[in-house]
């Protein structure tokens, strides 16, 4: 009788051991993963930030064109006459700085060299490109059977990062991190779409405010005049009621 109580004592004794041990052994699994997920913070779509792994590089790059001038030309040519106008609409799009305009001197066809510029000045007014944003330079064109007019300026360009890494096996993440190129495609994309590349490296400031009409209005007031615009007849509206 004595050995079976002692027996029940011990085996009371030793589940609770069993019980603490366990306990011990859980709670420290569970530190153990805290300290895990804490390390890595999230997992899935959480993990990475593609602007930062995947960052779009924004600089400035050249832009130009060149026409050449035959002895007989007094304007550009159709196919010349497009691509002058789509460099000059890029150029207000998203030219920085002034447009570099460079001549060549010494050269045969000069009077045909300034018959073409004329024309791509023409150009330039239609678009309200004005000389103080042109530079002009020349070089020595001596010897050239077709002189050639050299126009050029600078504008900021988009480069996007280069997609393409496949070299993690997904299945392998025990803490389900996205793909080492996970986002790229999305900021390649968006490198090739921004008009303006500008755009990407901060807001733009206000353009400078339009101050004529204010101006014209200050010098009625001053004058005593009416500042209210006029209205013609049509214009007005007759309150009378129709009898």
């Amino acid at each position: 009788m004595i050995f079976k109580i002692m027996d029940k004592q011990l085996l009371q004794t030793s589940a609770a051991v069993l019980l603490i041990g366990a306990v011990a052994l859980f709670s420290s699994a569970c530190k153990h993963f805290d300290q895990r997920v804490r390390k890595d913070h999230y997992a899935g779509s959480f993990f990475g930030d593609p602007t930062v792994d995947h960052p779009i590089r924004v600089a400035k790059d050249k832009l130009a064109i060149s026409v050449s001038v035959r002895r007989h030309d007094e304007k550009l040519s159709p196919a010349k006459l497009n691509e002058v106008r789509t460099f000059l609409h890029y150029y207000r799009e998203g030219g920085v700085g002034d447009i570099k305009v460079t001549l060549p001197s010494n050269s045969r066809h000069q009077y045909a060299v300034r018959k073409v510029l004329k024309d791509i000045q023409r150009q330039m007014e239609k678009l309200s490109i004005g000389p103080e944003v042109v530079a002009v330079t020349r070089y020595s064109g001596r010897g050239d059977r077709y002189p050639v007019i050299h126009l050029s300026y600078k504008r900021y360009v988009a480069h996007g990062p280069e997609c393409g890494q496949w070299n993690k096996n997904l299945n392998e993440t025990e803490n389900n991190r996205n793909s080492p190129d996970w986002g790229c495609a999305r900021q390649r994309n968006l490198a090739a779409m921004v008009a303006n590349p500008r755009d990407l490296q901060g807001p733009r400031g206000w353009s400078p405010r339009d101050s004529r009409r204010r101006d014209t209005i200050w010098d009625k007031f001053v004058k005593g005049e009416v500042t209210a615009a006029e209205r013609s007849r049509d214009e007005r509206v007759d309150t009378r009621s129709d009898k």
